[in-house]
């Protein structure tokens, strides 16, 4: 785009593209078997797949409630967001008391 216009790329904090890109990227993580014990590599696919559709839909409705709550004022939502990840990290480990 810079070669084209002359402009720097812009990020939009689209939530949609946000959502797939982070379900791509946990869908190609290499998981320890003991995560996601399955009997088949099919099977295994089938759980991985689902959780990271669970994470990007975790996390796109941590973005919307956070944009409601703080008025959609960019620089603190980027900031709750931050503080959010490890609380989003705690609650998959089984810690929901944030």
């Amino acid at each position: 785009m810079k070669k084209a216009t002359g402009k720097d790329t812009e990020n939009l904090l689209d939530e949609q593209h946000l959502k797939r890109a982070l379900c791509r990227a946990v869908t190609y993580t290499a998981f320890s078997s003991e995560m996601f014990p399955a009997r088949t590599v099919t099977f295994k696919r089938l759980l991985v797949k689902r959780f990271a559709e669970d994470v990007s839909h975790r996390v796109q409705a941590e973005i919307r409630t956070c944009w409601q709550a703080l008025k959609r004022n960019e620089g603190k939502v980027l900031a709750a967001m931050r503080d959010c990840v490890p609380c989003i990290l705690n609650c998959y480990s089984g810690d929901h008391r944030e």
